[in-house]
Formats: C-alpha cells, structure tokens, sequence
C-alpha cells in the first residue's frame, strides 16, 4: 500500500461517472444510500468526536462496497443482501446524527448503541470480501493475484484521533525493525484499539517499507479456525479445497515483506483456541510476515512469542476531547464483568475443559483490572484525585492476586504520577522509583524509560537542574534505543526548559526547536504545542516580548484547539509575566487572573501560586503593600508545601522587594538570606546567578524608589 488513502469524494464520483442512466434496482438503491454518505462526509467536521468516528466508518465501509459492487450488471444476490442491509443502516445511521445529542449527554446506553452500529458495518465490510461477481467486473485488467486488496480496504487514521501517540510510535518502531513482528493491540472493548493500528499501518515509513503489502482483515463473527482459513482464503484469492491451508501458508509466503492485520480477534481465538494456536504458528513461520491484532483482554492469543506493545488506556487527550465520558461505559464494563465471574462460578469441570476455563477466568480478572486502572487514569485527567488514587489501588490489588507483574509496575507508575499532578513533590519519588524497579525486573524497557523519565522530570520540578538532567539524558538514550521517537521527543523539550532556567537561552532554544521538529513529525500537537510556549518563554526571559507573545499566543490557540485549558492557561499566565514586565500592570492582572481561575478550578495548587506570586509583584510595583504581602505569603506557603525551591526562592526576593519599599530592612536582608541559601543548595546545581542577584536587589530597589 502507497499513496494517501482515497477520499470518499473521489470513490463515489468514480463509480458516478460509470454508471448508466438505467440502473438496476439494486445499483439505484446503493446510489441513493451513497448519496446519503456523502451527505454525512461533508458535515463529519462538525460532528461530536464519537459520532465523527462513526460517521468516519460508515463513509469507509460504503467506499469499499462502492468499490467492490461496479455499477454496471444486476449484481448477484450476495450483492443485493448487502446493498439493502447497508441502506437500512445509513438510514439509522443519519438519523442518529442529525438527533444532535451531545457528549455529555453521554450514557452507558447510548456508547452501546455506538459500538452495536460500529460492529455491524464492519460485518456488511466482511461480507462484502466475498461478492465476487462484481468484483471480477469492476478489477478487470488487474492481477488479483499480485495487487492484493484495494487501497481502501486498510481503514484511514481517524481525522480526530489524539492521545494514542506513544503506543503507535513503539508500534511503527517495532514494523520498522528487520526482524519479524508480532504486535498484539489489546484492552477493553471500545478504548480504540482498531484506531491504534490504522494509524500504525497509515504511518509514511510503514507504507514505504512493506508498499502494496498491508492487509487489514476485521474478523467480527469468524469464530472458528476453519472460518478464518476460508476467510483468508476469500481475502487473498486463494482456491479454495481440501488443501486450503497449505495454499494460504503457500501464497502468504509468496508476497514477500507483507504485513497484516487481524481485528477484533477475541471471539476468534477464544472460540477455537487449540486450532486457532496451531494455525497462528504456521502463520508464524512464513517468512518476511508480520502479523498484528487487535483484541479485548490483556492476554494476546496463543501460538506466537508476541512482542512487547504498551497497553493502551485513555490519556489526558482522549478526556480532553470527550472520550472521559466513557466512565459510564468502563464502569458497565466492570458490573458485567464481575457478574460474569460470579455467575461462571467454581462448579467441577471436566478434564477438558478445566484449562481453558482457568484461563478465562484469569482473563476476566485481568480485564476488571484492566477496566479499574483505565478508570483510574481518566478520573486523573478529569483531576478528581482521590477517586482515581481508589480505582489504581483497587487495579493494582487485582493484578498482585492474579498476579500480573505488568499490571502492578503500570499502577505503581500511576500512583506516581496522581501524586505528581498534586504538586505533593516530596511523596513522589517512592512509587517511580518502585516502578522502575519493576518494570526492569519484568524487563519492561519502555516502562523502565518512562519511570527515568518521570524521576529527572520531578527533579526539574523542583529545580534539582543536574541531577535531573541526568536522568532525562539517561532516558533519552534509552528512548532512542528501543527506539520510541515520542518519549526522546519528551526528554529533549524537558532538557530544553532546564537550560531556560539555567539562562543558557540559546541552547535552549536549539534544542526546544529540535523537539517541536520531532512532535510534528510523530505527529503530536500537545508535544508541539508545548515546544511553542516555551520557545515563547525563552523569548519573554530575553526581554523579547514583542517576539514571545507571538509565539505564546500561537500556543494558546493551539491547546485550545486541541483541546487543552491547562496547556491554554499556562500560556495565558506568561503572557501575563511578559506584559508585568513591561508595566502593563492592568493587562497583567487581567491575564494572571484568568489564568489563576483555570488553575484553581482544576485544582493545580502550584501553577495557581505561581499567578498568585505574578500579581502579588504587581501590587508590589504599584506599592500596594498590604494587599502585596498577603498574596506573596500565600504563595510562599503553597511552594513551600510543594517542594518547589527555584519559585520559592523567587517569591523571597518579591517579599525582600517589599520589605525594602516598607523600610523594613532587617527583613529584607533575612528574606535575601533565606532566598541566598536556596540558590547556593544542592537544588540549583552549578547556576549561580541567584547569588547575584540576591546581592543586588536591595540596591536596584533603591534605585527604583528614588532613595
């Protein structure tokens, strides 16, 4: 496969343009319904994110029907079931579109019905594989044999898919290798799994590397070894008789470098697993043939040495842009699954059936777990911390008991990381640090980096600059070993903010370019988005405002679209620094208000302190002392609880600046002591600006006031 995928424009012009003025009853009809697509692919922009994904797929899976189905012909009787089931669907379809329902008026009900409209395209996609009539017709000239399936047959990337970088990024890494690969997608129904490998396969280098080569084959209702032998059979063109089996293993290792994809393969391998593992290991031995798969659960199917894929689970993005509303969904999920457990119970088995029932048990109990910890990470982004502090605790519980030591590494990890976003520094270093451990007794190797990573980032955030940049460079290079370009993509830009802070600004600004350039071409907005705020930083610590407001207001519109309020604020709270420091005081405070609103709603205790500590200077500069002084004491106090030193002892010298406007001199020099020491401690590392300039601020005061 090459080229961009088709849009669905072109494939119904196309077959538009060869139809005659008398078609038969049944073209007429797929005409009609086609008519209605197109109707819906001009409005998808305007659609809800899951209703975008909807109407995404049903465009796609009319596209291949268009192109399987040629207008020319009455077509056969295969041919009229699907024509009419698909126009049926449409028709639901559009209406449930045009009900204007919005996200969150979302329920467990209605993302049900979403998946029930999701699973019965993609049978209307698999019985359209075996319509062979038209397909003769409408392929004439073309060697069906060497071409493969059409270019629409491999599903597009979603046009609103977010949040799944770092997992596509190890996928595409490992299709990139030389050796084999066997990549197993797996997780809770409806988490996006299928979207994952679409943007693996769409990728640039993954098309240039196997071309004409990619195959996606949906195994919705194949439920047993024979039924996915015949399928493969029908999708290769392969004869089908009594050696069906030896002529697929035959023609798969004929293509060459070929890499294909089996979606939604639970059903499949867990109702025939013996024949399903014997098939999968023959598979796996055709040479130059990769293999992916999507399925439900946290076991991939049995037959092949998998590799080693993060799990996939709803991030910040996928919250962000509405999929936090499918708590409803993931809580069902669990209901169901536990009453499925209780309700299968421990009833004697027969020898035959005792392993494989023990096997889905532990399945079932790694799914709840599985469930729990995916809840977990979405009550994280939607900041409710004390609920999803439960839901990892609870997941973490399931997974030592069954025990599954992957599982426990990636709740430690999350443990971490809700202290983390509650600024409580000092608690936070223990659950990484166990985690790292972890993830390297597993061996986990990209589990193992992220940990790295997340302790120097933790380090930066309480401006222990080298130490931190020691570990940031250490997981950088481990990044690049495995490779994973999003996670060395991370480290740069958190190097990059370091050298800000230390003031070496070029350096900075090298390397913060350096990795806007890596999260494009991933792509990832958030990463690029947050590059731009901070090469607007680096500017506005330059004094460049003109300059940096450009760029911050570039990045504010860019984690609105996404969207983003935290990453929007942040850039509206430095905006505000820039216009303080060019005594825009009454544009200042009208930023740092806005944006100390956003962080307290949230709440971000230390980002809404650093507001807080922004508009204290502003009272300071306009000599409102007293309102001044209870403002910076009030972010003095919040940094000191969280650890945070550089800020402290930035909120110091403000204090020292007000004492010395107040006369209160012996205070000012304490204040100047307390910020000194900060400076000259193991946490600022080799900078020592901050010694120079708590050894002026009393005269530069002095000057400013005249005395």
């Amino acid at each position: 496969m090459s080229g961009p995928k088709v849009p669905f424009q072109e494939t119904w012009q196309r077959w538009s343009t060869r139809a005659t003025s008398q078609l038969a009853p049944i073209k007429e009809k797929l005409r009609n319904t086609a008519t209605q697509v197109a109707g819906i692919a001009e409005t998808m922009q305007e659609l809800e994110d899951d209703s975008q994904q909807l109407a995404l797929k049903v465009t796609w899976v009319t596209q291949i029907i268009l192109d399987r189905i040629a207008p020319d012909g009455p077509g056969d009787e295969r041919a009229k079931e699907v024509v009419s089931a698909l126009a049926a669907k449409v028709s639901e379809i559009s209406a449930f579109l045009r009900s204007g329902t919005k996200k969150g008026d979302i329920t467990g009900k209605r993302a049900r019905k979403i998946s029930k409209y999701h699973k019965t395209l993609d049978a209307l996609r698999l019985q359209c594989v075996e319509i062979h009539t038209d397909v003769s017709n409408d392929m004439a000239g073309r060697s069906l044999g060497q071409q493969g399936p059409f270019l629409i047959d491999i599903p597009p990337t979603p046009e609103a898919f977010y949040s799944r970088d770092e997992v596509v990024e190890s996928i595409v890494q490992l299709l990139l290798q030389d050796k084999l690969c066997r990549v197993p997608i797996l997780g809770p129904g409806g988490i996006g799994k299928t979207s994952v490998a679409a943007a693996a396969m769409n990728d640039e280098q993954v098309k240039e590397r196997y071309r004409e080569h990619i195959f996606f084959l949906s195994c919705e209702g194949i439920d047993s070894e024979e039924g996915l032998v015949n399928a493969l059979a029908v999708f290769f063109r392969v004869q089908r008789d009594s050696n069906t089996r030896t002529a697929l293993i035959a023609h798969l290792s004929s293509l060459g470098r070929a890499l294909l994809t089996l979606d939604n393969f639970e059903t499949t391998a867990q109702s025939d697993r013996q024949h399903i593992r014997e098939l999968l290991g023959r598979i796996g031995r055709v040479p130059s043939f990769s293999l992916i798969i999507t399925m439900r659960g946290t076991q991939p199917a049995q037959g092949l040495t998998w590799d080693d894929v993060p799990p996939l689970q709803n991030s910040h993005f996928s919250v962000a842009t509405g999929y936090g509303d499918c708590g409803p969904l993931l809580k069902t999920s669990i209901a169901t699954l536990r009453g499925s457990r209780s309700t299968g119970g421990s009833d004697s088995l027969s020898n035959s059936e005792d392993t494989d029932s023990v096997y889905r048990i532990g399945d079932e109990e790694r799914d709840i777990a599985e469930c729990l910890k995916t809840l977990g990470n979405v009550l994280i982004k939607q900041f409710r911390y004390e609920e999803a502090a439960a839901m990892v605790t609870e997941a973490r519980a399931v997974f030592e008991a069954i025990p599954y030591r992957l599982g426990v590494a990636q709740c430690m990890r999350s443990h971490g990381e809700i202290l983390r976003v509650q600024s409580r520094y000092d608690e936070v270093a223990a659950p990484f640090t166990e985690a790292r451990a972890a993830f390297e007794v597993i061996p986990n190797r990209l589990g193992a980096a992220q940990c790295v990573r997340d302790l120097g980032d933790l380090l930066r955030l309480q401006s222990r600059y080298d130490e931190a940049a020691a570990l940031l460079t250490e997981a950088r290079a481990a990044f690049e070993a495995i490779p994973n370009r999003l996670g060395a993509a991370q480290c740069a830009h958190l190097l990059a903010h370091i050298l800000n802070m230390q003031s070496q600004h070029e350096e900075a600004a090298v390397l913060a370019t350096e990795a806007r350039a890596a999260f494009e071409a991933i792509p990832n907005r958030l990463g690029a988005a947050e590059c731009v705020r901070d090469l607007g930083d680096i500017l506005r610590m330059q004094s460049r405002h003109d300059e940096a407001a450009s760029l911050l207001t570039e990045a504010r519109a860019a984690f609105a679209a996404l969207p983003h309020r935290l990453g929007a604020a942040h850039c509206t709270q430095l905006l505000g620094e820039s216009m303080r420091m060019q005594s825009q005081y009454e544009e200042a405070t009208s930023l740092l208000t806005e944006a100390r609103a956003v962080f307290q709603a949230v709440p971000q205790h230390f980002s809404a302190a650093v507001c807080i500590l922004g508009l204290g200077n502003i009272l300071v500069d306009q000599s409102q002392c007293t309102e001044a002084l209870s403002m910076l004491r009030e972010a003095e106090k919040i940094f000191e609880d969280s650890g945070t030193k550089w800020e402290l002892a930035d909120c110091k010298q403000s204090l020292a600046y007000l004492f010395v406007k107040q006369g209160r001199i012996s205070m000012a020099r304490h204040m100047l002591d307390e910020a000194r020491e900060i400076f000259e401690a193991k946490y600022w590392g080799s900078f020592q600006g901050g010694r120079v300039h708590c050894g002026t601020v009393g005269v530069r005061q002095r000057r400013r006031d005249g005395e």
